[in-house]
């Protein structure tokens, strides 16, 4: 059962405050491994793993629709209230992901640990489930689902001793690609569509980093091959809206005792080098030089719709960093920084799912900090001037010993939400909550915010109108009658 304060706040939908948070799934059980995306109507839906604990390994998936006021569509209130997937006996469903289907609902996909093999399965906007198709999985975790951009969803997983792309459309699986054939060293991969429904692939290889593009109706895929030893950081590409795309990664291309760095490249339609590239390392530019000891642990890219890319890193004993790059080289590079005096944090999510930059179409950059006691929200223009920052506070339900274990950014309407769970107290059991932020008024809570005050206000001016009006008429009848 949930508290008088919990029902109050569920129903009032998005916190205008700092805090409390929105409850998303307050139930008993454990719930971690938080995924979400985008409804296309200004709410979200949300995923996790519900009731997996380490002594309970038969956790099922859950999901929320969170309607655009911030109220739940299905189940009762405080739960997640949609069965994506019951459990499958021993060992459990893990590290679920979401990605949105234009013609409304979501594509999802998971691990399941007990057999081994992942699944895919598309959702409508109700809820029912279309269909759901199982892959064959070697490695545990390496896997990855993204939107193509033209109604279905790219997946890309670690099969039989081979990575694989598979294109799933509107009724299942159209199309399979080998990617990385009779080798057990690929792993990590990271997929995105380009302007045309091409999948960009990168992923870690014993050699460096490797680049695939494939069709948008699958077959061969074009490569590109960037040695690199000591690869540490896993790579991620972006598309650059013009045929081409970015690929990024962490490395110390010296070897060991050698200094740590942040590499960019851009490889253009034709695969050719340009003129951002230093020149040697196949085309490579050092963003950032690091040290001989602190390796970056997280390189993350996002597409700028109006022309770019921006860049995140971070690596131990160092803030995270932020940067903007165009055709031409560098434009921009800030310190995000902290809004906490605390120095110990955890490391920004990146894991090979959950991003912690969303960009908007009007090239506006959001970011987010994991901390050990929040989540640092981040907000800047696409000229890097900050627009807004600010703590999101966890210790929700238990503020002693509560920390976050995953989180994601997904866009809604005028603003960004933000799912993440909060692991609390001595049991270390979680559960999901979320936030609203609208760039178009910089305010917390949901875009229509000001309207009931608005409509208060105006119903007051109103009356007091009406009233005013009524008394002069009644004078003037008055002044009128004795007149006559």
């Amino acid at each position: 059962m949930i508290s008088l304060l919990t029902a109050m706040l569920l129903a009032q939908g998005w916190p205008t405050t700092v805090t409390p948070n929105l409850p998303v799934c307050i139930a008993a059980r454990d719930q971690r491994d938080v995924s979400a995306c985008s409804d296309g109507q200004g709410g979200a839906y949300v995923i996790s793993v519900d009731g997996n604990t380490e002594a309970d390994s038969t956790g099922t998936l859950r999901a929320q629709h969170v309607l655009a006021d911030g109220t739940p569509e299905w189940g009762d209130a405080g739960t997640l209230g949609l069965l994506i997937e019951p459990a499958s006996g021993e060992g459990y469903l893990v590290q679920p992901r979401l990605v949105s289907d234009p013609a409304g609902g979501f594509y999802a996909m998971w691990l399941d640990q007990a057999v081994p093999r992942y699944a895919v399965a598309r959702h409508r906007a109700d809820g029912t489930r279309v269909f759901v198709e199982f892959l064959s999985a070697q490695n545990p975790y390496h896997f990855q689902l993204a939107s193509d951009g033209m109604g279905g969803a790219l997946a890309v997983v670690y099969g039989i001793n081979e990575l694989r792309l598979v294109r799933f459309g509107p009724l299942g699986a159209d199309w399979s690609q080998s990617i990385s054939g009779g080798t057990s060293n690929a792993g990590a991969p990271r997929v995105v569509a380009d302007e045309l429904g091409r999948a960009l692939v990168a992923f870690r290889h014993a050699s460096g980093a490797r680049f695939f593009r494939f069709p948008a109706t699958g077959g061969a895929g074009v490569s590109l091959d960037l040695p690199m030893v000591l690869l540490n950081a896993t790579p991620d590409v972006a598309s650059d809206g013009q045929g081409g795309g970015w690929i990024a990664f962490g490395a110390r291309p010296g070897g060991p005792g050698t200094t740590f760095g942040v590499w960019l490249r851009r490889f253009r339609e034709d695969g050719g080098v340009d003129a951002l590239s230093d020149g040697g390392l196949t085309g490579l530019h050092q963003v950032e030089a690091g040290d001989t000891v602190n390796a970056f642990l997280g390189v993350r890219l996002a597409q700028d719709p109006l022309g770019g890319v921006f860049i995140w890193w971070w690596t131990p004993g160092s803030m995270p960093w932020l940067a903007h790059y165009s055709d031409t080289g560098l434009d921009w590079k800030r310190a995000v920084g902290l809004s906490s005096t605390l120095t110990t944090r955890n490391a920004p999510d990146t894991s090979n799912y959950n991003s912690p930059i969303h960009v908007t179409s009007t090239g506006m950059l959001v970011a987010n900090v994991t901390q050990m006691n929040a989540q640092d929200l981040r907000i800047y223009d696409r000229l890097g001037i900050p627009q807004y920052s600010g703590l999101i506070p966890l210790g929700q339900l238990s503020p002693q010993g509560s920390r976050f274990f995953s989180q994601q950014l997904v866009p809604a309407g005028t603003g960004v939400i933000l799912a993440f769970d909060e692991i609390n107290g001595p049991n270390d059991n979680g559960n999901i909550f979320a936030k609203r932020f609208d760039l178009v008024s910089g305010t917390l809570g949901r875009p229509d915010a000001g309207t009931d005050a608005g409509v208060d206000a105006g119903v007051d001016a109103g009356v007091d109108a009406g009233v005013d009006a009524g008394v002069e008429a009644g004078v003037d009848a008055g002044v009128d009658a004795g007149v006559d």
